[in-house]
C-alpha cells in the first residue's frame, strides 16, 4: 500500500510537471506567433491594420507594426494609415547590423504618420528600419512628418527617415516634412546605401549631418535611378542636394533642388563623386552656399560625369573676410575664412591615383549661364574635361540624348521626371 501511494504520488509530480512544461511552451508560442491575420509568407504575408491592440487588457504601443521585430524574415503588407503621433512613445528602429531586416514590407500605398526616431549611445542606426540586408524590400510607402535622430556622443551614427544603413531594395518610396539628423551620415530617406538599389523614390524635408544629402547620406557600390529630393541640407563636412558622397555608386536620371548649406566639399546635387563613381543624366536646382570646394553641380569629383546640368540659382563661397560682433563694444572683429573658387558645374576634377586605368572625367554637362557667384572657375586637375557648356535654354541637341521614355520637357523647358508612380 505504502509502495503504491509513492508511485502514484511520482506519476501525479511527472504529470504536473509535463502539464506545466506543455503550458509554458504553449503560453511562449502564443506570445511569439504574430497577433495580426496572415502566415507572413510572400503569397500571405502578415497584415498591418491598426495602431494598437489589447492583450490581457494592456495595451501595447505600435501594436502590429511593432512585431515585425519579432521576425525579421518575414513578409508584411500594410492594410491602413497609421499615426504613430497617438502615442508620446519613440518609435525604436527596426533591425541593426547583427540583425538586420531581410523580409519584405509591402507599404501598399499607404502613409505612416508621425514617426518619432531618437537614438542615443550604442544605437547607431536611426530610421523606421535601423538596418536592412542584401534580401530585404520595401515599397510603395510615404512616411509624412517622420523625425530621425541619431545622437551619438561616443560613435558614429546614420539617420534617414526611413532606414538607417540600407543594404536592401527601396521602391516607389517617399518621405515628406522629414526632419533627419546625426551627427555622421544623413540622408532624407537613407542615411548610408551599401550595395542596396533605390528607384523612383524622393524626399523632402531638413537634413543635418556631417555627410548630408537631401535623398541619401552616402551611396557605396548602390544603384539609385529615377528619384527626386527637394531638402534644405546642412553639414560641415560633405554636404549635397540629392547625395553628400557617392562612392564607386551609380546615379542616374534623378533632380535635386532646395538649398544646400556646408563648410567644405558641398554641391547642388553631390557633395563629392569618387572612386570611379557614376553620375549620369541628372540635374539640380539646388542654392549652394559653403565655404570651399564649392560646386553648382558637385564639389569634388573623381569619377565619371556625364550629360549632367546645374541650374543654380547662385553657387558662393561664404565671404573670405567676415565681421561679427565682438565681445568689447563697439569694436567688430573679423573672421578670415578659407574660401577659394567655386565651379558652375564642379569646384575640381582629378584623379587621385586609386589606378592605372583610371581618368576622372566630366562630359556634356552645361550649367545655366546667368548664375551668379562671388568668384567662379571650373577647376580640373589631372583630370578631362569634354564638351562642358553654358546654357541659356535646354537645346534639342542637349535633349535628344536624354531617354524619352524616363523624361518629359517641363513648363521651363527642362526636364522633368515622368511619373513615378509614388504611392
Amino acid at each position: 500500500m505504502i509502495k503504491k501511494t509513492a508511485r502514484s504520488k511520482a506519476i501525479g509530480i511527472l504529470v504536473s510537471l509535463f502539464a506545466t512544461i506543455s503550458l509554458i511552451l504553449l503560453f511562449s508560442t502564443s506570445a511569439a506567433a504574430y497577433s495580426g491575420h496572415g502566415n507572413g509568407t510572400a503569397d500571405d504575408p502578415y497584415q498591418i491594420t491598426s495602431n494598437t491592440f489589447q492583450f490581457f487588457q494592456a495595451q501595447t504601443e505600435f501594436s502590429e507594426l511593432n512585431e515585425i521585430r519579432n521576425d525579421l524574415f518575414a513578409h508584411y503588407i500594410l492594410m491602413t494609415d497609421l499615426d504613430l503621433g497617438e502615442s508620446d512613445a519613440l518609435w525604436k528602429p527596426v533591425g541593426d547590423v547583427a540583425n538586420p531586416f531581410s523580409g519584405t514590407f509591402n507599404g501598399n500605398m499607404k502613409n505612416i504618420k508621425n514617426l518619432n526616431v531618437s537614438v542615443s549611445d550604442h544605437e547607431y542606426y536611426a530610421g523606421l528600419f535601423g538596418s536592412t540586408s542584401e534580401n530585404a524590400v520595401i515599397f510603395d510607402l510615404t512616411l509624412i512628418n517622420a523625425t530621425a535622430e541619431c545622437k551619438q556622443y561616443t560613435g558614429l551614427g546614420d539617420a534617414g527617415s526611413l532606414v538607417g544603413y540600407n543594404r536592401g531594395d527601396i521602391v516607389n518610396c517617399r518621405t515628406v516634412n522629414a526632419f533627419v539628423s546625426s551627427n555622421w551620415r544623413s540622408g532624407g530617406l537613407v542615411g548610408a546605401n551599401f550595395g542596396g538599389t533605390i528607384e523612383n523614390c524622393s524626399a523632402e524635408g531638413t537634413i543635418i549631418g556631417i555627410d548630408s544629402g537631401g535623398l541619401v547620406g552616402i551611396n557605396v557600390d548602390g544603384i539609385i535611378k529615377t528619384s527626386y529630393s527637394n531638402a534644405s541640407v546642412t553639414g560641415p563636412g560633405s554636404t549635397g542636394g540629392f547625395i553628400s558622397r557617392n562612392y564607386n555608386g551609380s546615379i542616374s536620371n534623378c533632380i535635386s533642388e532646395g538649398s544646400v548649406y556646408g563648410d567644405y566639399t558641398a554641391g547642388g546635387f553631390a557633395g563629392c563623386n569618387v572612386q570611379q563613381g557614376i553620375i549620369e543624366f541628372c540635374y539640380t536646382k539646388s542654392t549652394v552656399d559653403a565655404k570651399t570646394q564649392t560646386g553648382g553641380f558637385v564639389g569634388v569629383n573623381q569619377g565619371y560625369m556625364n550629360n549632367c546640368i546645374s541650374i543654380n540659382g547662385h553657387i558662393n563661397n561664404r565671404p573670405m573676410i567676415s565681421k561679427e560682433s565682438s565681445p568689447y563694444p563697439p569694436y567688430t572683429k573679423y573672421v578670415f575664412g578659407s574660401g577659394g573658387p567655386v565651379g558652375r558645374i564642379a569646384h575640381s576634377n582629378y584623379y587621385p591615383g586609386f589606378s592605372e586605368d583610371y581618368t576622372a572625367k566630366i562630359e556634356n554637362c552645361y550649367s545655366w549661364k546667368e548664375t551668379k557667384t562671388n568668384r567662379w572657375r571650373f577647376g580640373a586637375v589631372n583630370g578631362e574635361v569634354v564638351k562642358t557648356a553654358d546654357l541659356k535654354s535646354f537645346p534639342e541637341s542637349v535633349w535628344s540624348e536624354w531617354d524619352q521614355l524616363i523624361w518629359e520637357k517641363g513648363e521651363d523647358g527642362f526636364p522633368v521626371i515622368k511619373q513615378m508612380n509614388l504611392p
